[in-house]
């Protein structure tokens, strides 16, 4: 499973000022990001659950740790006020606490269209998204990744929408040190397996890890504010998906499925704890971490 911890980018141009104060209620009761992050950290080891966080977002929950603007104009004037908040500051402590360095990974800052930037050979850019994604981890959360400004040895990349193509690969083997990105199995879809090695442009192999493309829309198809019929009805839909992908090659020791919903995810809490309950209790499904399955056999 990867867990998302991922939302739009508040940060404006202007010291301690986002640009709206959607995040308040995201991080607290019954939001999207407190939901998430309270069913992964009770789930996460039972689960092997991988997080995968935008630094961005860390960076405006802890802005708003203190007190803060909103809005405002370009010279920045005209912002509304914000007193710090306490929900802000209870999730950031929540995960910092809760979810080990060893099974986080970061996307790129603000979760920038990597595609975009790869095409446009923007490298400096994109090593930019890359080194200050890193930097603010490893601030934020302290137990990130090691004392230098390099990812882990193992980090596992995601991609915007998680597409990429040669060129993009090529890009992120040039221009970052991650070892594996993550991408929908949309993208290579005669793999015969759900790791691939995939050459670059560069003479180098990038370990190419491929997400179920069909798990991960049916998981988006049902949010929170959806009627509780349909919501068991992802989770039905789930099993009976899984149930089948075992039954096409049933002896096929070892066998791996990586479950990546969508990037911003907004499952109410008992349909993320029930999948995540499922996933631990049904006989045909055994939970390992994404950096396992990284290190597995790979489609050459």
């Amino acid at each position: 499973w990867v867990w998302p911890l991922i939302d739009e980018p508040q940060q404006g141009a202007c010291d301690s000022t986002l640009a709206t104060n959607s995040l308040a209620r995201s991080f607290s009761g019954s939001g999207r990001l407190n939901t998430l992050l309270n069913v992964g950290l009770k789930h996460q080891s039972d689960a092997d659950l991988t997080w995968m966080v935008d630094p961005a977002l860390l960076s405006d929950a802890s802005v708003m740790t203190k007190p803060y603007s909103v809005g405002g104009n370009a010279e920045c004037g005209g912002a509304t006020p914000a007193n710090g908040s306490s929900a802000a500051k209870s999730w950031l402590t929540k995960l910092s606490q809760g979810a080990p360095g060893d099974s986080t990974d970061v996307t790129p800052y603000a979760d920038v269209d990597v595609s975009a930037l790869a095409h446009a050979g923007l490298d400096s850019d994109l090593q930019n998204a890359y080194s200050l994604g890193q930097t603010v981890a490893k601030s934020v959360l302290g137990q990130y990744g090691d004392t230098s400004d390099d990812p882990p040895s193992d980090s596992i990349t995601w991609p915007s929408g998680g597409t990429a193509d040669y060129t993009v690969v090529t890009a992120l083997a040039n221009n970052t040190k991650v070892s594996s990105v993550l991408l929908s199995s949309s993208e290579l879809p005669d793999a015969t397996s759900d790791v691939a090695r995939v050459p670059t442009g560069i003479g180098t192999q990038m370990t190419t890890l491929l997400a179920d493309s069909e798990l991960s829309s049916l998981l988006g198809s049902a949010p929170a504010y959806s009627s509780a019929g349909s919501q068991f009805a992802v989770e039905q839909d789930f099993l009976a998906e899984t149930a089948m992908i075992v039954a096409e090659s049933p002896f096929t020791a070892g066998r791996s499925l990586i479950v990546a919903p969508p990037q911003r995810w907004d499952p109410s809490a008992a349909e993320a704890n029930s999948l995540l309950s499922t996933t631990t209790s049904v006989p045909w499904l055994n939970p390992v971490s994404l950096s396992s399955v990284a290190r597995g056999k790979a489609d050459p």
